[in-house]
């Protein structure tokens, strides 16, 4: 299992892609938090993004992110960041 230390190093890596997709609409990706896990730092980003970018009324904005699960969260994401 994977120590908090190395749940921050690899969320500091996804902040790095986030940024590169979420720079293209002029928005950074938070810090990640020391003691946050890898699945909940890019749940944290993917709801910002949807909040700000993705209307109430898209079916992306119509579930909870905390419903998926793990295996379909890339799916999701991708969907989200293209949107």
């Amino acid at each position: 299992m994977p120590t908090r230390d190395q749940h921050f190093e690899v969320c500091r890596k996804w902040q790095e892609h986030f940024d590169g997709k979420l720079s293209q609409v002029g928005m950074r990706a938070p810090e990640p938090v020391l003691g946050q896990t890898v699945s909940d730092y890019r749940r944290d980003v993917l709801l910002k993004a949807k909040r700000a970018f993705i209307p109430r009324t898209h079916q992306l904005r119509q579930f909870s992110l905390d419903d998926v699960k793990d295996d379909a969260l890339g799916v999701i994401e991708q969907k989200i960041l293209d949107a």
